[in-house]
């Protein structure tokens, strides 16, 4: 991978939240949140190997049961330090149910995914959406970029998927040129 920084994207927890709809939505609007995640987490990894831009811009990790996108699984636990940080839009359209599942509480309208987004989200739910979380916890544990983490926790850097994917190194320099501009754009209007 050589000595450069790594890509890192901007979080939209509004497109985070459209992309968690869209999937509920095609699932009859109620799932376990561990494939949901799975599902988000495909969605991501797809669009980052397709367009060389992921649709919603989380931070992936290993863990024991496979890779995961980090951010929402941390507004799906609840994680205090997260929603002290941010205002949430994901509440208004999707609560947790007991101690597994997510309901979509409402539709939502789809504002900010591109129809490249929801072909995406649309494939990934025809491949992958019937499949219970034990078949898609086998599924992302095969995933090249997955590694176990033996009770603990491992980055799945942008950088890696798109390596095994096939990207240049000169590739993957202008992706990260590109989400350093964008984060910083971002920065200065927030």
């Amino acid at each position: 991978m050589g000595l450069h920084r790594h890509i890192f994207f901007v979080f939209d927890e509004a497109k985070a939240t459209e992309a968690a709809c869209h999937i509920l939505q095609r699932l009859n609007g109620r799932r376990d949140y561990f494939s949901l995640i799975k599902l988000l987490y495909l969605a991501e990894r797809q669009s980052l190997i397709e367009n060389r831009w992921p649709i919603f811009g989380d931070a992936y990790a290993s863990l024991d049961h496979g890779p995961i996108v980090s951010t929402v699984y941390n507004i799906i636990k609840d994680d205090r330090d997260w929603l002290a940080r941010k205002p949430r839009i994901w509440p208004a359209y999707i609560e947790r149910i007991g101690q597994w599942d997510v309901l979509l509480k409402q539709p939502v309208v789809l504002q900010k995914l591109s129809p490249n987004d929801v072909a995406i989200l649309d494939a990934v739910v025809a491949e992958h959406g019937r499949k219970d979380w034990r078949e898609l916890r086998r599924f992302t544990h095969s995933l090249p970029e997955y590694q176990d983490p033996q009770g603990s926790s491992i980055p799945i850097l942008p950088d890696e998927i798109l390596s095994i994917a096939g990207a240049s190194e000169e590739e993957i320099k202008d992706i990260r040129l590109d989400a350093d501009a964008f984060r910083h754009m971002f920065a200065a209007a927030s």
